[in-house]
């Protein structure tokens, strides 16, 4: 494995037509972009190269890696986007991964509070043939299959 840097050098960006001419043959080689953010190079199976960058970080005593997204799926203003909203949260003492994974459960939460309050309005604005229905299938149960109802 090796660290690459840009054409410029040590301390240097990549760009993102810079990221587009890597070559398959610099697969598992690292990608510097500065300010913590580091990729790796990886190659699909048709061939395609895309870099997953991550963010290395200190909280305490231990060190850890904030996924940032790859490129090109996710655009590399992006990627330097989510590593500095990480840093942020670094520097206020609290985790990223733990953030990332605490707004995914809110968001969760969210959505399943709107599917009930849908729910609830459709079983509210049921007609009078619909309970019907529903009492039928579910509320009645004859010994005649309810044959004569």
């Amino acid at each position: 494995m090796m660290t690459r840097y840009p054409k410029d050098g040590k301390g240097a960006k990549w760009t993102p037509k810079e990221l587009d001419a890597i070559q398959p043959a610099w697969k598992d080689d690292a990608i510097a972009d500065g300010g913590g953010l580091s990729g790796t190079v990886r190659v699909n199976a048709d061939g395609k190269v895309s870099i997953r960058f991550q963010y290395v970080f200190r909280l305490g005593k231990k060190t850890s890696v904030f996924q940032c997204g790859t490129y090109p799926t996710l655009g590399l203003s992006n990627i330097r986007k989510n590593r500095d909203n990480a840093k942020l949260l670094v520097a206020q003492g609290i985790d990223p991964r733990l953030k990332k994974q605490a707004d995914k459960i809110e968001a969760q939460a969210k959505t399943l509070e709107i599917i009930r309050i849908d729910e609830t309005k459709r079983s509210e604005a049921l007609t009078f043939n619909d309970l019907y229905l529903v009492w039928i299938k579910d509320g009645v149960n004859r010994r005649d299959g309810n044959k004569y109802i």
